[in-house]
């Protein structure tokens, strides 16, 4: 028979659960008030780090020393690890599907109402791959990706951003250079799905400007400095 091990009337599993949770509640993303575009997500990704209570019950969990995270993260020639080995160790791909489980809990824990850049990635990702509503309100129910009206306000935000720093006629983001090599195209696309002949309303046509990424990217001001 199974027992835990238990201090008054608190066992030792209810005591973890309440650490990891309170390590939660101080995570800051440091997505609030941002315009959650590239630079900021890239941002968050490199400075917050998965809380050290929560790392260590991973680390029970996935059989690993989170000491071993100082010394760096390896590929292994079979990314298949047997979770039977005595110390398995932690890859690149082990660490990153830690960060999507850290990064649900913490999504889950509030509620859905703070954003993780795991959530407004896959949103952006469905949308960018079929602007389905449906499946990304689907995909926010089971907490999986941010609300479709959170995605739209993102980039209602940078669009607005865009045109209020524009000097000209012509709305350029902040990062892009005038002066840099640049390649140009054209891409059609439909709004809706069932209508692939072009002929509705949802059609349209733009010109799609490509140039190299910058040595640094340009960091836009909190929204609360701007007049979006």
């Amino acid at each position: 028979m199974n027992k835990q091990l238990q201090v008054g009337s608190v066992t030792n599993s209810e005591r973890s659960a309440a650490i990891i949770r309170q390590c939660l509640l101080e995570v800051d993303f440091g997505l609030r008030n941002r315009f959650c575009d590239a630079t900021n997500l890239k941002t968050s990704w490199n400075t917050v780090q998965i809380p050290e209570p929560l790392l260590k019950f991973m680390g029970a969990l996935y059989n690993f020393d989170p000491t071993e995270l100082t010394l760096g993260l390896h590929i292994p020639d079979d990314d298949y690890v047997n979770p039977k080995d005595e110390q398995a160790g932690i890859s690149e791909s082990k660490y990153r599907q830690m960060q999507v489980l850290f990064q649900i809990m913490y999504h889950d824990l509030h509620l859905g109402r703070k954003q993780t850049l795991l959530h407004i990635i896959d949103s952006q990702a469905i949308y960018d791959s079929c602007k389905s509503a449906t499946l990304i309100t689907s995909f926010n129910r089971l907490g999986l990706c941010s609300s479709y009206n959170d995605l739209l306000r993102h980039q209602n935000d940078i669009a607005s951003f865009s045109v209020e720093g524009s000097s000209d006629t012509i709305p350029f983001p902040c990062h892009f250079n005038k002066s840099g090599y640049t390649v140009g195209a054209f891409d059609n696309f439909d709004y809706e799905e069932a209508n692939l002949s072009g002929m509705g309303g949802s059609h349209d046509t733009v010109a799609v400007l490509f140039q190299d990424e910058g040595g640094s990217n340009f960091c836009k001001p909190k929204r609360c400095h701007t007049n979006v």
